[in-house]
């Protein structure tokens, strides 16, 4: 008789009934991490195709790519771009493109700038309200009225409009959260760790 029966190789399958929980740092201003996000997007549907048994957990995190940008007014953010990486600027925002290109996301390097402050308040409150998935939707949302369509991260009407979007809660009720000061010190505490 052999060491190894036929029976022992008729366990279950190694990712059956198992939990993975992601932890992403994002920062909806920096087209990096909205390539990132979409891959793991990506990543997740194989998963779900090939019929593995994974229960996926996610949990978005604040973080600012660039805290030199300035909270309470937008700057230009080609500008910014030439300030930050020189003469380097235009290369790197063909490779951007051309990655963002290969996933469905069509980059625009104009518009304004500033810090994500404001809108990782709203991303953190969502995770209070309907976990991973709610802060997906809406750090999606941002991400692409932001990168895509050249709005201002740090506009009231911008986030209130992306929160009703994305389904977390309607525009006035965001336009309240976001006025008030709640989660600030969370937030700003988080992004010092980070």
């Amino acid at each position: 008789m052999s060491p190894l029966s036929d029976d022992e190789f008729d366990s279950p399958p190694l990712f059956t009934g198992r939990k993975l929980k992601l932890t992403i740092y994002q920062d909806p201003t920096c087209p990096w991490c909205y390539i990132g996000e979409r891959e793991m997007q990506w990543a997740l549907r194989i998963l779900k195709e090939q019929e593995l048994d994974v229960q996926v957990e996610l949990e978005f995190r604040p973080f600012v790519v660039d805290p030199q940008l300035p909270i309470d007014r937008p700057v230009n953010r080609a500008q910014h771009y030439y300030q930050r990486y020189g003469s380097k600027a235009l290369l790197w925002q063909k490779i951007v493109a051309a990655r963002g290109a290969a996933l469905g996301i069509d980059f625009k390097f104009n518009g304004p700038a500033r810090s994500p402050l404001l809108c990782q308040r709203l991303i953190m409150k969502a995770g209070e309200i309907g976990g991973g998935e709610a802060q997906k939707a809406l750090y999606e949302e941002i991400s692409r009225r932001v990168l895509e369509q050249e709005k201002d991260v740090g506009c009231l009407r911008v986030l209130s409009e992306s929160a009703a979007a994305s389904g977390l809660m309607c525009a006035e009720r965001a336009i309240a959260f976001l006025t008030s000061t709640q989660l600030q010190d969370e937030v700003e505490q988080e992004v010092a760790q980070a």
